[in-house]
């Protein structure tokens, strides 16, 4: 008899640091969330008033610098190109966008490999 409540007890004790502990844990995590929303709140309060710039921004004369570029381009003499850079280009042009689409084919699967990551995660 004296053993079983001696165990029971023991039992009793150990549940309690158990439910102590789970219970710092909750405390923690709520107190973590607390700063978090808090800080939160404080940032979303500082972007909620205009911002007044202290100097003046000089007029965009890209327009105009735009034309001049253009004209000087269609005025510039290129010279000529060869058979040979021609087949050269094409070459790296194909070559380019083979490896473009192969990147783009890795890109995506990837992507694929990532959201199924995400989803056995966080659901």
């Amino acid at each position: 008899m004296e053993k079983s409540q001696k165990e029971e007890s023991d039992n009793m004790a150990a549940r309690r640091r158990i439910w102590k502990q789970a219970l710092g844990m909750c405390n923690d995590d709520r107190d973590a969330f607390v700063a978090e929303l808090k800080a939160t709140q404080k940032t979303i309060k500082g972007m909620s008033k205009q911002i007044e710039f202290s100097t003046k921004m000089n007029k965009f004369t890209i327009d105009k610098e735009l034309v001049k570029y253009t004209d000087d381009i269609k005025a510039a003499d290129m010279g000529e190109i060869s058979a040979s850079d021609k087949s050269t280009n094409a070459d790296n042009l194909t070559q380019f966008t083979r490896d473009v689409i192969d990147g783009l084919a890795e890109a995506k699967k990837n992507f694929d490999a990532a959201t199924a990551l995400k989803t056995s995660l966080i659901g």
